[in-house]
């Protein structure tokens, strides 16, 4: 972008910033003279809020899930083998469906997944 000298016009509104406004901010961000404490900085704090989020989302909406699932009234299994089975067949989810798409579709979605997964 700031490199290759065109204007990319839908990225700036003509009202409030100027092509050089813009450039120069860029520039100090995507090249090499950036100043690497505050990305490292910001890149931690960006992390510890996902994992942060993620333990939030899981406590409040995954683990009650998974506890109604296993009750007597659904598949009364104890809640060990119920976590370790479904969060297995949730871990493994994604993959699987992405195989069984890449199996019929003309891609090398499967390919790569089984290559991964080795």
């Amino acid at each position: 972008f700031y490199q290759s000298g065109e204007q990319n016009t839908d990225l700036i509104s003509e009202k409030n910033v100027s092509q050089d406004h813009v450039s120069r901010h860029l520039a100090g961000i995507f090249q090499d003279k950036a100043d690497p404490t505050w990305l490292l900085a910001f890149n931690i704090i960006g992390v510890l809020y996902m994992f942060l989020a993620l333990a939030i989302i899981c406590d409040e909406f995954f683990v009650p899930a998974l506890e109604e699932m296993s009750s007597e009234r659904h598949l009364n299994l104890s809640n060990d083998i119920a976590g370790a089975t479904l969060m297995a067949a949730g871990g493994s989810a994604p993959e699987l469906f992405t195989s069984f798409i890449g199996t019929f579709q003309k891609s090398e979605v499967g390919f790569g997944t089984i290559v991964g997964s080795a």
